[in-house]
């Protein structure tokens, strides 16, 4: 479920609710859950202050 952005980090998935991604990790036993950003913003800054 939901979309790979795995240019922004490996095995990242998002889904759209609204104007907002959510962003996860899939595990073996459910999801952990990273970020919830605007889908305004500029997501691979974001994602490279993370590293």
């Amino acid at each position: 479920m939901g979309k790979s952005y795995e240019q922004l980090s490996a095995n990242l998935r998002g889904f759209n609710i609204e104007e907002y991604i959510i962003f996860y990790y899939p595990r073996e036993d459910g999801i952990d859950i990273t970020r919830a950003i605007s889908g305004y913003r500029d997501l691979e800054s974001l994602f490279l202050k993370l590293e």
